[in-house]
């Protein structure tokens, strides 16, 4: 289908002492009333410390995000949970409580700024977690990024990009009911966010709601007319629904602003296949191996349209080439068993005998259906 995380800074604004998330985790520490600052100076600078750490981290997180580079996303995790190990005391149930306790002892401080502190320094801890889940997304340890956002969100006020986050790690481990709930919560705090509704379009695709899916995609559209991944998302509804045209038409506009993804040409290229169209099928899906090589439904329809043109040997290459890869992942989605049993049934009909080792393994855990899997292969 084609569904991506963007990375995005979650923005600092360039102001002493402040820092500001979408639906602000975190208290301006300038604008505490009655407070002097130089409590922040406790031990081990606790405050002053955790603030500028987390600005540099947010940086690394952000720099990891947007290059793909899982080095650095790793290098981030591990300062990451340094920080958090630090404080161990202090990120049990009341993440806060024993550094205010230290505060309240050595300084007459009236309950209010006490309060006000606490919360600060919890704020501090949601936006570790809060970063720790992008890294983990990042690096694929999608487990790890729902405890990570599902802290955070414990720690913080309600955060569209913590659910946004929540939704995506869902979405990767096939959770897609979890996924569509998260999407939603994000577009309540956010409703104008074309991200949110692109996202929530993909989730509804995963659980076969795909009229429902276009609604929503429409909607994304509407609010962001660049949003490449909600143009390439609706051409695969379409396609779901049969709506071959269309299908082509929206992959068009996510290609004119994206000419780099893959899953835009994979799409367009298996509208093609429906409608007969087997040359243009090879050219766009040939194009998508290209820009992403793991990409097993692009490989699997690229065989058949190889198969249909009477190529067997680059088919036999394409169908053999899904198996190899398929075996090298351990979480598996619905598209991806699909690519798999078209591969295997691919080979069969060729003449290169195989057993159907996937397509078993995806009825008997319920994943596929014989009728899901017949209007796949034709």
């Amino acid at each position: 289908m084609g569904y991506k995380h963007f990375g995005f800074r979650f923005g600092v604004l360039n102001l002493p002492h402040q820092i500001v998330l979408a639906g602000k985790f975190i208290r301006p520490l300038r604008n505490l009333p009655n407070m002097n600052l130089s409590l922040l100076k406790l031990p081990r600078q606790q405050g002053n410390y955790l603030y500028y750490r987390l600005l540099e981290l947010d940086g690394a997180v952000s720099r990891a995000s947007r290059l793909g580079d899982d080095r650095l996303a790793g290098e981030a995790v591990q300062s990451l949970d340094q920080l958090l190990l630090q404080d161990r005391g202090y990120i049990r149930e009341r993440p806060s409580a024993g550094f205010s306790a230290v505060v309240r002892t050595c300084h007459s401080v009236d309950v209010d700024s006490w309060d006000l502190l606490t919360e600060t320094l919890q704020g501090y801890y949601a936006f570790a977690h809060f970063l720790l889940s992008k890294a983990h997304i990042q690096l694929g340890q999608f487990e790890s990024a729902v405890r990570h956002a599902t802290r955070a969100n414990e720690l913080g006020a309600p955060n569209a990009e913590v659910y946004y986050d929540l939704g995506f790690a869902s979405y990767q481990l096939m959770q897609y009911e979890e996924a569509a709930a998260n999407y939603e919560k994000a577009i309540r705090l956010s409703p104008q966010d074309p991200r949110y509704y692109s996202a929530l379009g993909g989730a509804l695709t995963g659980l076969g709601k795909h009229k429902e899916a276009i609604t929503v995609l429409r909607k994304s559209i509407g609010l962001g007319p660049g949003n490449s991944d909600a143009h390439n998302t609706l051409s695969y509804a379409f396609i779901q629904i049969g709506d071959y045209k269309a299908a082509i038409d929206s992959a068009d506009e996510a290609i004119k602003i994206d000419s780099g993804c893959a899953f835009a040409h994979n799409n367009r290229g298996r509208a093609n296949m429906k409608l007969g169209r087997f040359s243009e099928a090879v050219k766009d899906l040939e194009t998508a191996v290209r820009l992403e090589p793991r990409l097993l439904q692009s490989w699997s329809h690229l065989g058949r349209a190889y198969q249909a043109e009477g190529n067997m040997q680059k088919a036999g290459d394409c169908y053999n080439g899904v198996l190899v890869i398929m075996r090298q992942i351990k979480i598996r989605s619905k598209d991806q068993y699909l690519a798999a049993v078209s591969a295997e049934r691919g080979l069969n009909e060729i003449g290169i005998t195989t057993k159907n080792h996937f397509e078993m393994e995806a009825l008997s855990k319920g994943i596929l259906t014989k009728k899901v899997i017949a209007f796949y292969l034709t």
